[in-house]
């Protein structure tokens, strides 16, 4: 008898719950119908967004790999007259992976010859590369270079003290020390050189020829 009336007891806790439930819903079933449906056009959205960029990409890397082997292979085997096709491929795809990839490889290749031009596409690939360290060191040595030191060094500075490449950044702010006569900045990065966790790097042993002359 107990256990029948537990069970009646427990069958009109969930009546009156699933009660309450529907005297809530009822009024608001219009709301929450379109609230599911924009939920669920956006996660339509989303994936149509994630698909259309992979497609992208993966299209960016196989139209640049076929153009690089289409020209010989190699960048040392592409005439200068066809260089202007890689640097407008470049430019379509440099929201790509690949894209960003090529925009760096050409800001290597006219880094000796044509300064504004290097900046150009070291500064197109920074935007886009995932890893924008490397982009950035080069956009500071070119500024060394042409001795606009204030700007090469508000790329340095964007580079984390842990970062790989760390101990060319000390040697190029010592660079900019000492070209801009800023003693003290050039003192402080020979110093941080100078620390045992750069002992295997060459920029120390440069450092010191530099200072020698």
């Amino acid at each position: 008898m107990k256990s029948t009336e537990r069970h009646k007891l427990k069958e009109n806790e969930f009546a009156s719950a699933l009660s309450r439930i529907i005297h809530w819903v009822t009024p608001r079933l219009n709301t929450i119908l379109a609230v599911v449906g924009i939920l669920i056009l956006l996660v339509v959205a989303l994936w149509i967004i994630r698909y259309q960029k992979e497609t992208r990409n993966k299209a960016a890397g196989v139209n640049i790999t076929k153009t690089l082997q289409d020209l010989g292979g190699s960048w040392e085997k592409i005439p200068e007259e066809k260089m202007t096709l890689l640097e407008e491929m470049g430019e379509k795809y440099k929201n790509t992976p690949g894209g960003a990839a090529l925009l760096f490889r050409l800001g290597q290749h006219f880094a000796e010859e044509d300064t504004e031009k290097a900046v150009k596409y070291y500064s197109l690939a920074a935007s886009s590369l995932y890893e924008k360290d490397p982009a950035h060191l080069a956009l500071s040595g070119i500024y060394v270079k042409t001795g606009e030191y204030d700007k090469a060094k508000e790329y340095l500075y964007k580079i984390s003290k842990e970062s790989p490449l760390y101990d060319n950044v000390l040697y190029l702010l010592y660079l900019c020390g000492k070209g801009a006569r800023d003693e003290s900045l050039a003192q402080k990065a020979a110093n941080e050189l100078n620390r045992d966790e750069y002992k295997e790097s060459p920029y120390p042993k440069m450092l010191a020829i530099r200072e020698v002359l």
